[in-house]
């Protein structure tokens, strides 16, 4: 697995690979025009931003903001966890 500065120097095409095969999917928001996914990856988080309209992904970056990542827990259904 990549360190986040390794991560950040992968192009699009390898980043996506890499969440592909050794990413957790955590949840998935709109914003905008776009569906971002939330996924784990070696202990930090990393978001995935695909254009509805093309259903093509756009960005993959590392998310660090809190905030964010915290807009994500309102969609969890806790009950169907357990």
């Amino acid at each position: 697995m990549y360190t986040q500065v390794e991560f950040r120097k992968l192009n699009i095409q390898k980043r996506h690979k890499e969440l592909k095969q050794k990413g957790v999917y955590v949840a998935a928001r709109r914003n905008g025009a776009y569906t971002v996914h939330l996924f784990t990856y070696n202990l930090f988080y990393v978001e995935v931003w695909i254009l509805i309209s093309l259903n093509t992904i756009q960005w993959i970056e590392i998310q660090e903001n809190k905030a964010i990542i915290d807009a994500y827990a309102k969609d969890i259904d806790l009950g169907k966890l357990l």
